[in-house]
């Protein structure tokens, strides 16, 4: 029973927290928006520029163009880039004077450059938010190097520091809990499930704050 409520807790938490505090930009333009045409390129493809019509969410205008950077625009292999197709996408309002070279393009209509499009149900920024949260469990016992070798970084903020130094005390907290039993009881079970259970939730919850 426990290695369910365990494994159901590690499956369940993350998308959790994930949809609890996406981490999309708050100063971003997040919209779902349907391609009316495609009106150019440049640089080979490498941009692209779409005429589109707002649909949902916040969009600048009720049509507007989207630059799309195959090098940087994220989730672009999850839809589909075509007259007729709508998406969810976030983008940052371009300008002349910031957003200037000849690779840039504009068309007399508002215009977003798009950092990331969403074509599942997570956006490609919250599913690296759940690969981190997922990992941590593997990815605690690096504090144990981290502890000696941090104070020696060039830049690190308090708050990374003090979660470098909880991980580091969940570690050998696990360990010493899991010598401790096997020392006092014949078997591991259930008393490991408890140590291992309690290792993974907390490790997760330790990786909240650095996402």
């Amino acid at each position: 029973m426990a290695t369910v409520c365990f494994a159901t807790l590690f499956v369940v938490l993350p998308p959790v927290v994930v949809v609890a505090s996406p981490g999309l930009d708050e100063e971003a333009f997040v919209c779902r928006a349907r391609i009316e045409s495609r009106l150019a390129e440049t640089m080979q493809g490498k941009f692209e520029f779409f005429l589109t019509e707002g649909l949902e969410g916040d969009p600048p205008a009720g049509r507007f163009v989207i630059t799309i950077d195959h090098d940087y625009t994220s989730g672009l292999e999850a839809v589909a880039l075509g007259a007729g197709e709508s998406f969810w996408l976030q983008g940052s309002l371009m300008d002349r004077d910031t957003y200037y070279g000849e690779q840039y393009l504009f068309f007399g209509y508002p215009q977003l450059f798009v950092s990331q499009v969403k074509g599942g149900l997570f956006w490609p920024s919250q599913v690296a938010r759940l690969r981190s949260l997922y990992a941590a469990p593997l990815e605690a016992p690096l504090s144990v190097y981290l502890i000696g070798a941090f104070p020696f970084m060039e830049e690190y903020s308090s708050r990374t520091w003090a979660l470098v130094i909880a991980r580091f005390v969940l570690v050998f907290a696990a360990v010493a809990a899991a010598v401790l039993y096997r020392r006092r009881r014949r078997r591991w079970m259930p008393g490991l499930v408890w140590v291992l259970g309690a290792y993974v939730v907390a490790s997760v919850v330790l990786a909240v704050p650095g996402l």
